[in-house]
């Protein structure tokens, strides 16, 4: 993730290890979803509205869900979860995904066809404009 923009820009960094599966038993090594300074293949879809209202772009991973919108991001795991929040920015910008991959998702989820999703684009990147005066943030 980069903020940039103004000349008070502001860059995240996260270091490190996110662990699934919680504690491990005493004398068993944690087994790491991610490590600090380790690239995540990232690819970013738009986020089915019964996620949550606040998330517009998904990205998954092994042991891992990322959701990301104007108001901050969430990295969930199957037994953790670690959020970041921005201060209210108004009105929130909408994000937009940049960078299109070649392969988009499929959904076939249950009986019903008029729920599955089909051919859902994905993204190396997302981008909110203008999240405060002069400055854009860049997933």
């Amino acid at each position: 993730m980069l903020v940039q923009g103004s000349p008070l820009c502001a860059g995240f960094l996260l270091s490190a290890v996110i662990v699934a599966g919680g504690t491990p038993p005493p004398g068993e090594t944690p087994r790491p979803v991610w490590k600090s300074g380790q690239e995540w293949p990232l690819a970013f879809e738009r986020a089915p509205q019964s996620l949550a209202p606040a998330v517009d772009f998904v990205a998954r991973g092994p042991g891992y869900l990322l959701g990301v919108g104007a108001r901050g991001a969430l990295i969930r795991g199957p037994s953790w979860q670690l959020e970041m929040r921005f201060e209210a920015t108004a009105p929130p910008p909408r994000g937009e995904g940049r960078d299109q991959l070649p392969n988009p998702s499929h959904y076939f989820l249950g009986q019903d066809a008029a729920a599955w999703r089909s051919a859902v684009p994905n993204y190396r990147q997302v981008l909110y404009r203008e999240l405060y005066p002069h400055t854009d943030l860049l997933y």
